[in-house]
């Protein structure tokens, strides 16, 4: 493995921009100080700093081509190998900024990397972020992602504003979003599934096409996948008093059918907004409410073993604050036990979702990072590890 491939090959599933960092000594900039010796570690070949550096822990990992690796001794060998083979190589780490969430502190940071020793030459800009936390009185880092922009990424987005977007789960809290999300990006052509067409329409207007059909309804439902090339879906149960509507009908059997129904019409991608905590359902507090994680598990997996193209987005608290005003950290393995994300960013990241063959068959947790960031979509999806 060579450095240039791990600069190279690493890729960016969090964004640029974070929240500010604290002028004082705070969690905040002791992990930025973390951040910056492994800048100096890459800069000057210090192989042994990279020892101290990453956590103790047995969970450490780095992305390396969408793939996780997870042996920590591999990584630091890796990296320290490498750096002592690369003379002359130039560092520099750009704009850190770091955000607090529980026990850990992220840093999301710029770099750019360049060497010229004869005919070897380098020059690379990236993105990445590291996760940490603090041990023996120190901050280490526990996640790393690194990675150049693709090229190529924006014009294969952009030929997916056509076609048409099936939106499930229009009427509810986060459909105006989605729907919005859709015509910010360029869709035109946008179907909503609802129950009751008249009532829809006097929610969200007439500008967008009505399909009535119930997603426990599988007649109703192949008549809605007529033509459709994209599914969104924010379906999700909103009542536990009624049995008919329970998460087991609609968290589940709801995705399910919609899943089929999409496989048979041979549906291009289907994007589902679902839960951070899926992995933990049981122990979830919101499981006491009709067992709905564990419905919301069941119907992932509904999904993903369906044979349609598909992105799971699990989506941190909802809110109803504008979208835009901070950054989106996105990560995987479900270990966030809080965060919170407007409506309007997830629907945002599910748009952005479709047509970019990098988030094909990968689940994601998305939660807000810091204030005044900016996303870089074209790399959003890259450094996902896919489920398979």
């Amino acid at each position: 493995m060579r450095l240039g491939k791990i600069l190279t090959g690493l890729v960016l599933a969090v964004s640029l921009l974070g929240a500010g960092q604290m002028a004082n000594a705070s969690p905040e900039s002791d992990a930025i100080a973390t951040v910056q010796r492994f800048a100096t570690a890459m800069q000057t070949a210090d192989g042994a700093a990279f020892d101290d550096l990453f956590s103790r822990g047995n969970d450490v990992t780095a992305i390396e081509n969408g793939v996780i690796n997870t042996d920590r001794a591999k990584i630091v060998a890796t990296l320290s190998k490498e750096v002592g083979e690369r003379k002359g190589l130039k560092f520099e780490l750009i704009d850190p900024r770091a955000a607090r969430s529980g026990n850990a502190v992220w840093v999301v940071f710029g770099y750019q990397v360049s060497m010229d020793a004869g005919e070897r030459k380098m020059e690379l800009t990236g993105a990445g972020t590291a996760v940490t936390r603090k041990e023996s009185g120190k901050y280490r880092i526990a996640h790393l992602q690194m990675g150049h922009k693709p090229a190529a990424r924006k014009a294969a987005a952009a030929t997916a504003r056509d076609g048409l977007v099936l939106v499930v789960g229009a009427t509810g809290r986060s459909g105006p979003a989605m729907l919005a999300a859709l015509k910010a990006e360029g869709y035109t052509k946008i179907r909503a599934l609802v129950r009751d067409v008249d009532k829809a329409k006097e929610k969200l207007g007439s500008e967008i096409e009505f399909v009535q059909a119930d997603v426990r309804d599988m007649a109703s439902l192949d008549k809605a996948m007529t033509g459709v090339k994209y599914v969104v879906s924010a379906l999700g149960s909103n009542t536990f008093n009624d049995p008919t509507n329970s998460p087991e009908f609609v968290d589940y059997e709801g995705v399910r059918n919609l899943a089929l129904a999409a496989k048979k019409a041979n549906v291009e991608q289907f994007v589902q907004v679902s839960s951070l905590g899926i992995s933990r359902a049981k122990e979830h507090p919101l499981n006491r409410f009709g067992r709905v994680m564990e419905w919301k598990a069941k119907g992932e997996e509904a999904l993903r073993t369906s044979g349609v193209p598909y992105t799971l987005v699990r989506a941190g608290g909802l809110g109803d604050t504008a979208g835009g005003e901070a950054t989106v950290v996105a990560l995987q393995g479900d270990n966030l036990i809080t965060g919170q994300i407007p409506r309007a960013d997830v629907a945002t990241v599910c748009v952005k979702a479709l047509g970019d063959p990098a988030s094909r068959g990968k689940t994601l947790e998305v939660v807000s990072g810091g204030k005044g960031g900016k996303v870089d979509w074209a790399t959003f999806f890259s450094g996902l590890k896919s489920d398979a």
